[in-house]
């Protein structure tokens, strides 16, 4: 669960995002919420934001119990292309809303090929943390740091293509909060695993796809970094359940 902040808490946070280790001040907001919401109960408290990754022990506090799920790098770029260009999002019609995303990346737009160095906001980014390297295209010791604290600090992460093997998973090392998940999620009805797919994506050549995996090579790394090491805990739980 989340661990309940000490008094000096909150002004550790702050003085981290002075230094611009926070990513915004919207996430500082919102854990000052957090720290109240944990204070009022001693029940567990599973806390689903976008958040790049705090390492509360280097302020003197515990971490929480961290979890999260990535998906295919070109697949998530693709939905989020055309996510933010959609009347959903934005609430009127982008002025380059009618650009697919295979034109996007015949004409060479950064939005879709960022060069090195540029600013870029990729999965790996998540685990990496707040500063800015994290986001820079092509930082290699970004993607070292990923891999680093996805392996140390978080306790699962999932895969989307990996979907039932994930909450196998999440259910054997988080069973607090995911208990009998697997099996709920094998009975969803099909519309409610498809109930946030985009209406708006537009079919993408080979082409773009083989440029766009060339573009987030350090990406997919750590995609598939994620992937070996849900494959290995999955192999752990049956090894496991044979021996018992």
């Amino acid at each position: 669960g989340i661990p309940v902040p000490r008094p000096r808490m909150l002004s550790d946070i702050k003085e981290m995002q002075e230094s611009a280790k926070l990513y915004n001040g919207e996430q500082l907001e919102e854990l000052e919420n957090l720290q109240m919401s944990v204070m009022k109960t001693n029940r567990p408290i599973l806390y689903n934001r976008h958040m790049y990754y705090i390492n509360y022990t280097e302020f003197g506090h515990p971490d929480p119990l961290y979890m999260n799920f990535i998906r295919d790098p070109v697949e998530r770029f693709i939905s989020y292309y055309y996510y933010m260009r959609s009347q959903n999002h934005t609430g009127v019609p982008n002025i380059e809303s009618s650009t697919s995303v295979d034109e996007c990346v015949s004409l060479g737009d950064p939005d879709c090929l960022p060069e090195k160095g540029q600013d870029f906001e990729f999965q790996l980014s998540y685990f990496c943390g707040h500063h800015p390297s994290c986001r820079e295209v092509g930082n290699l010791d970004a993607l070292q740091q990923a891999k680093y604290v996805a392996e140390k600090h978080y306790s699962v992460v999932g895969v989307l293509e990996l979907w039932e093997t994930s909450f196998k998973v999440l259910e054997h090392y988080l069973p607090r909060f995911f208990k009998y998940s697997k099996e709920l999620i094998e009975n969803l009805p099909r519309h409610m695993l498809q109930k946030n797919k985009g209406i708006n994506r537009k079919p993408y050549s080979n082409l773009t796809e083989q440029t766009l995996r060339k573009a987030f090579k350090e990406d997919i790394e750590f995609y598939n970094f994620i992937k070996q090491r849900l494959y290995l805990q999955s192999k752990y739980i049956d090894i496991s359940s044979s021996n018992h």
